[in-house]
């Protein structure tokens, strides 16, 4: 608690001295990133459970993969985490991001910045194994898939600015 107390008073002076603009910009960056990893996920949700095919006309077609390519990848034993599927633990991670960006556009707070840091940390290293097994393993270039790693590293970095900046 007194940790915390202290986390929090160092937030509130850096939003006094003026930097508070800094680390908004920052959280706004933050969401957007975490906005978008969302979206990636929802849509291998949806190609998953047959709500959406996953060649559908509002994906970008460089994006798009044809549906055993989809299906390959998502059914995979790397595709999941402690028997749930990755793309609903990033449903949950992304909407955690969002909401702590948020609050703390709202005001200056570092509560849920050290977990969602470490796990944003995991979330790095992860990418990197699930990387390597995509393009060794399976041999199959999946922009989206890319694309949500790339995400996952910017917001590490992000994450560690704001809470270290």
């Amino acid at each position: 608690m007194q940790r915390d107390a202290r986390l929090e008073s160092h937030i509130l002076a850096q939003y006094l001295a003026g930097k508070h603009s800094r680390c908004s910009m920052l959280t706004w960056i933050l969401v957007l990133c975490a906005a978008l990893g969302f979206l990636i996920s929802l849509y291998f949700t949806l190609v998953y459970y047959q709500l959406m095919a996953p060649d559908a006309k509002l994906i970008p077609s460089v994006c798009q993969l044809s549906e055993q390519t989809c299906q390959t990848i998502l059914s995979t034993r790397e595709a999941r985490m402690l028997a749930i599927p990755n793309f609903l633990l990033g449903l949950l991670y992304y909407l955690a991001l969002m909401i702590l960006g948020a609050m703390n556009l709202v005001g200056p707070s570092v509560r849920g910045y050290d977990a969602l840091l470490i796990i944003s940390v995991f979330t790095v290293f992860l990418g990197l194994y699930l990387t390597h097994s995509l393009l060794s393993k399976l041999r199959v270039v999946c922009v989206l898939c890319l694309a949500s790693h790339a995400i996952n590293l910017i917001i590490a970095v992000l994450l560690f600015s704001i809470r270290f900046g």
